[in-house]
């Protein structure tokens, strides 16, 4: 039988894709590794850990499979994220701009928020950016939820627990390195829509912002629809200490702009049809029931019964230092509502972003005219300081040229100042 031998090009060839075989094969071992150790070293209090990977070296990206990262601290542990599949890759339509730079989607994942006096879970203790670049080492321009559910507990010992959940959370973040549309102020673009099913309200936001600067630059718009105000009893309850709704709805609309850490914006809540007191209320101390009878007489006041619905709008504006709303604009706004004109179910689109640019440049030009006036008093301080001292000088220096006789002239002989006195006193 004849023997089949290969060329030597051919032996090296067939070796180098052997290589890349094993290389190809042993690959997601150390990935699922190096990314397990990134996940239980860098992110503390937090630690994590994933399953598996599969590998898409063609379009650049890998797939990571069930990550689980939980808050570790002297309560226990508690699950913070789940996320059954986290697609990272190059992002190519980026390249054809001449930028390498990489999109991360996170399909269904869950994230579980708490709020408390101590042992509060907020994300906030750990460096996620870090931890984006740890596991993509090129600049992330897009970052997008799929499907996803966030929960907010809030615990306070006094109090009952209650929660807050969305379901649904679609979250596209875009253009975050700004590859595209360099000469726009606000280049991001946020769109962001979930439901919230104890509820049955729905909840949409748009939005643009400039995500490089380390305060950065936004302008939104969001609201939220259609809640039942008996799914929210629990916060309700929560924070007027023991009252709830019988009935309604609830819907929100909210526009805000920020620029330079600077932000102007507000709040419109309009309850549809609200019910706080009911005659026969089963477990209803009588305290909360004279609390809920005179909450209705005022919810009655500012309610416009022709549209059986209770509205108002809070203006805030401020600075990242501190801002504070307006409360006598928040009260007018309710009698408009009930008395001259209801309000609408929509956005007053009455927050632009460009404004804030004509706010900061007239704070600006309040600034230099203070600052000039303030130089202005101290030259003027500094000069009257001066006019007096040589007032003093020049004072001084009248009465030494008064007396300036009595003094003996230079060279002269030296006589008492008895003889001087004598002498002038016989002329």
């Amino acid at each position: 039988m004849k023997k089949i031998r290969l060329k030597k090009a051919h032996k090296i060839i067939l070796a180098v894709v052997l290589v890349l075989v094993a290389i190809r094969l042993a690959l997601p071992f150390f990935i699922v590794k190096y990314v397990n150790r990134i996940l239980d070293e860098n992110i503390a209090p937090y630690k994590g850990h994933i399953d598996d990977v599969d590998l898409a070296l063609i379009r650049g990206a890998y797939r990571i499979c069930d990550m689980k990262v939980d808050m570790v601290d002297t309560a226990g542990t508690k699950p913070f994220l789940y996320a059954p599949s986290i697609d990272l890759s190059v992002q190519w339509k980026s390249l054809f701009k001449g930028a390498i730079v990489g999109e991360i989607v996170m399909n269904q994942p869950t994230v579980n928020f708490k709020l408390a006096k101590t042992n509060s879970q907020t994300g906030a203790e750990a460096d996620w950016v870090q931890l984006a670049k740890d596991l993509l080492p090129i600049q992330i321009n897009r970052f997008a939820i799929d499907n996803g559910s966030v929960v907010f507990t809030y615990v306070d010992g006094k109090m009952p627990d209650f929660e807050m959940d969305f379901r649904s959370l679609n979250l596209d973040v875009t253009n975050i390195r700004n590859v595209e549309e360099k000469d726009n102020a606000l280049p991001s673009t946020i769109v962001a829509s979930a439901a919230a099913p104890d509820y049955k309200g729905t909840f949409d936001m748009r939005g643009e912002a400039m995500l490089l600067k380390e305060i950065p630059d936004f302008n939104y718009n969001a609201k939220f629809e259609n809640a039942e105000l008996v799914g929210i009893n629990e916060v309700f309850r929560y924070f007027t200490k023991g009252m709830d709704f019988e009935q309604g709805k609830l819907s929100m609309y909210s526009e805000m702009a920020m620029k330079d850490g600077r932000y102007q914006g507000y709040f419109k809540p309009i309850l549809i049809d609200p019910k706080i007191f009911k005659w026969k209320e089963e477990d209803r101390s009588l305290g909360d029931g004279i609390k809920e009878f005179f909450s209705e007489g005022v919810q009655e006041i500012f309610e416009n019964h022709k549209k059986d619905q209770t509205a108002t709008r809070v203006p805030i504006e401020g600075t990242v230092e501190g801002g504070q709303a307006d409360i006598w604009k928040t009260i007018t706004s309710a009698f408009v509502n009930a008395y001259i004109q209801a309000f609408q179910f929509q956005l007053d689109n009455t927050i632009d972003f460009n404004d804030l640019a004509d706010i900061k440049n007239k704070d600006a030009d309040k600034e230099e005219k203070k600052a000039k006036e303030e130089k202005e008093k101290k030259e003027k301080q500094e000069k009257e300081e001066r006019e007096k001292k040589q007032e003093e000088k020049a004072k001084k220096k009248n009465k030494a040229d008064k007396y300036s006789y009595l003094q003996p002239s230079s060279g002269s002989e030296q006589r008492p100042l008895r003889l001087v006195l004598t002498g002038t006193l016989l002329a």
